[in-house]
């Protein structure tokens, strides 16, 4: 029934702890500890294959949009593992603007970052 997913480089594996939200907390409440931390689905590492440390593409992408790493939709990280591939098998580096024009979209503008 439970399954393992790889969530983190072994390198850095004793820096990540991992605790399931308690009842009645939410993925948008702040946190009581002076410990940094982010809440992450767990479909981001399942499904989408998501790895800490964050790739430098997405760190940038999160301080260009403005937004913690839960605040963007699956399907929003998806088109960032896509573009990441795409740019992998072209040989270029993955950079920000490039992945704008890549989905034709102005994420600045949006109200709601959860749109692709």
């Amino acid at each position: 029934m439970w399954k393992s997913h790889k969530i983190c480089k072994l390198s850095i594996s004793k820096l990540i702890r991992v605790k399931p939200c308690q009842p009645g907390e939410r993925v948008y409440m702040a946190g009581t500890l002076n410990t940094p931390f982010f809440y992450m689905y767990q479909c981001f590492f399942r499904d989408l294959g998501v790895c800490l440390p964050f790739m430098q593409f997405e760190c940038d992408f999160l301080n260009f949009v403005n937004v913690a790493p839960y605040q963007l939709h699956p399907n929003s990280w998806g088109f960032l593992r896509t573009f990441q591939v795409l740019c992998s098998a072209l040989g270029m580096g993955c950079r920000c603007p490039f992945f704008f024009i890549f989905t034709n979209s102005n994420w600045a503008n949006l109200p709601w970052v959860g749109y692709p």
